[in-house]
């Protein structure tokens, strides 16, 4: 039996620490299925039942548009790069946390032009000090929307 999508619960809020956003869905027989955000790779609309097309056609397109790649190398040394995906020109903010949730740098807060962006973390905080080795989370915004991953630092 095909199991029906009655409607889409998608969480879109600002950063807070430990935090996984899942897309919630419910389903015609009366189960919830839920999906961690960073783990969707595909999302498409035939079969839903009760969701406003103009809306699931502005949810595909920040899935789709709204990305952020696993830096690389990772692990590294010295420096990493950073790559992301915006889907329309907006403010966009990338900081550094350490796996404390403490902020450790904020290596973009400006306003970009859609598409395809790199920038490079050179390893040092906001003072300008090399930070020890470990565990850290880069964390992106755009509009309400928050994507981040993890990387290891090794010296």
């Amino acid at each position: 039996m095909n199991k029906g999508i009655v409607f889409l619960i998608i969480a879109m809020c600002p950063f807070a620490w430990g935090q996984t956003r899942y897309l919630r869905v419910n389903l015609t027989d009366g189960t919830t299925v839920s999906y961690a955000i960073g783990d969707i790779q595909k999302v498409t609309f035939e079969g839903w039942t009760t969701i406003d097309p103009e809306k699931a056609e502005k949810i595909r397109h920040v899935i789709e548009t709204f990305r952020l790649f696993q830096n690389h190398p990772n692990p590294f040394n010295i420096s990493t790069t950073l790559e992301y995906e915006i889907p329309k020109p907006g403010e966009v903010d990338i900081k550094i946390f350490n796996i404390a949730g403490q902020l450790v740098k904020r290596i973009v807060h400006e306003f970009q032009e859609a598409g395809l962006h790199t920038t490079i973390w050179d390893g040092k905080n906001d003072g300008g000090q090399p930070v020890t080795s470990g565990l850290y989370v880069y964390h992106i915004m755009f509009e309400d929307a928050v994507l981040l991953k993890k990387m290891t630092l090794l010296k």
